[in-house]
């Protein structure tokens, strides 16, 4: 699992997945988490790998890496997420 923390402390984002072991590593999905609640929203679920999520300095969109990583050799791209419209916008 990975996580941040939003600038304000509102929110945490963290990638994780169901299961147990080494095989789960690559189905993670985005979540954030409310510091005050607990309330989890899965913000972005990927069609490939996803890691090291960040905010934005003002709390509004998330980068993340995504792509295929392996010790093999790698696709992976950086991505920015909007969490600021009704649904979120992904871009590259």
């Amino acid at each position: 699992m990975s996580t941040t923390g939003r600038p304000t402390a509102i929110r945490l984002a963290y990638t994780a997945s169901k299961g147990n072991g080494d095989n789960n590593w690559w189905v993670a999905q985005l979540y954030t988490v409310a510091a005050s609640s607990g309330e989890i929203r899965q913000v972005h679920k990927p069609d490939l790998q996803i890691a090291n999520p960040r905010w934005s300095p003002d709390g509004n969109q998330i980068a993340f890496i995504g792509g295929i990583m392996s010790d093999e050799g790698s696709t992976a791209a950086i991505f920015s997420l909007c969490l600021q419209r009704v649904a979120p916008r992904l871009t590259i």
